[in-house]
């Protein structure tokens, strides 16, 4: 097992286009050392967190091939949540749901099989449930607490910036 997450830790750079680019969108290395070297270790976090998660009866999630987009559905939730915050009446409830609303898709398993093998995104269900457990407003909106199904401890939720 250690081998294979060396391997997944050394492929993960380059899973994550992303980080490749400047705020400008210019290919260029802009990280400082010590930054680039936390911000792999959270991409290895990332990778674990999503990996493995059941998209349909024997179809899983490949956290690796889909980290990209699993650390851009995170900043982008990590973004609306701030603006929300800063209403005078936040409504996470709304915002959750609407959401989760956003994503819902109908497939077949052979399908869903195909793309958890090809596709760069995590699976609907997969970018709702495994993003919004990292968020303590969604603890807070719907009252999860430990033993609750979608309860994940706070040492183990995973952020990237």
């Amino acid at each position: 097992m250690e081998g294979r997450s060396n391997d997944s830790q050394q492929r993960s750079e380059h899973h994550n286009n992303g980080s490749a680019y400047d705020e400008n969108g210019n290919a260029n290395n802009w990280w400082t050392e010590e930054d680039f070297k936390k911000f792999k270790e959270k991409n290895q976090e990332l990778i674990e967190f999503y990996n493995g998660i059941e998209i349909v009866p024997g179809v899983v999630n490949d956290g690796l091939l889909t980290l990209s987009e699993n650390v851009a559905d995170l900043g982008g939730m990590a973004a609306s949540l701030q603006v929300v915050s800063e209403m005078s009446n936040p409504d996470y409830k709304a915002y959750f749901e609407s959401n989760a609303t956003m994503w819902k898709s109908t497939t077949t398993k052979e399908f869903a099989a195909t793309l958890s093998t090809n596709d760069v995104h995590s699976a609907s269900k997969v970018r709702v449930d495994r993003t919004i457990v990292n968020f303590p407003e969604f603890y807070e909106t719907y009252g999860i607490k430990p033993g609750d199904g979608m309860f994940v401890a706070p040492e183990d939720r995973v952020s990237i910036w």
